[in-house]
């Protein structure tokens, strides 16, 4: 009789909780499709931010508050990034203050940006790059990938060629000019050994994986590992294992 009290009050709990929102953002040059690997708990409920176009000498901030608004991203809400999208999550939860922000091969600070994009910052270097390179899938998966096997490559320049090349001039600038100490709270970082662009070393990561800028979608088991278990502590999923 115990038995069966338990069990309906815990079916009871679980059909009154609501279902966690989870807003995810991604990479620069991808699409929501670089998360499809992904196994995040059933409880889940997932909206994928889409990339809006800049307007113009808008600035990050500016673009933040049209993410939100155009996303209804709330307190109640958590925030994941892989990239610059992992600085724009960072950006949205400083203003949001959503229950958790969850950074993928990423930064939330100035000081955490490496030396060679502060050069290019002083040097203005990303901006004698000629707007038609930007979307060249060869040029930006050997600078920000590295090594990937051929059904990565195929993947990723499917990706990079659906680009718009204006976004993605903006996006670098905002990268370049990124200058944010002030961090939210409930903030984790995850972050790769192999990773060319975002060194985990360089950063003050919570999770560490030998993993390269692409691992969100080449090492999915652990990055949904460690994404659910970050969630269930925060007591924010329905379905306990």
């Amino acid at each position: 009789m115990k038995t069966t009290i338990l069990t309906l009050a815990l079916l009871l709990s679980q059909m009154t909780m609501k279902s966690q929102s989870v807003h995810l953002i991604s990479a620069l040059g991808c699409d929501s499709s670089i998360y499809s690997r992904l196994s995040l708990d059933p409880s889940i409920q997932v909206n994928y931010v889409e990339w809006l176009k800049p307007l113009k000498k808008e600035s990050l901030e500016e673009y933040c508050d049209r993410l939100i608004a155009e996303n209804h991203i709330t307190s109640g809400d958590i925030v994941i990034g892989t990239s610059f999208g992992g600085i724009v999550a960072s950006m949205i939860s400083v203003k949001v203050n959503p229950k958790q922000t969850i950074l993928i091969s990423s930064i939330s600070r100035m000081d955490e940006k490496p030396e060679k994009f502060r050069f290019m910052q002083i040097f203005r270097c990303h901006k004698i790059i000629p707007k038609f390179l930007m979307d060249e899938p060869a040029l930006t998966i050997g600078n920000c990938f590295g090594k990937v096997s051929d059904e990565e490559r195929a993947f990723l320049s499917e990706m990079i060629r659906r680009n718009d090349v204006d976004l993605i001039a903006w996006s670098v600038d905002q990268i370049m000019k990124f200058d944010n100490m002030t961090e939210p709270a409930n903030l984790y970082k995850i972050n790769g050994l192999q990773d060319k662009v975002f060194h985990a070393h360089h950063i003050e990561s919570d999770f560490i994986l030998d993993g390269t800028h692409l691992m969100v979608y080449n090492m999915p088991e652990e990055v949904s590992s460690i994404i659910n278990s970050l969630i269930r502590e925060e007591g924010s999923l329905a379905m306990v294992p």
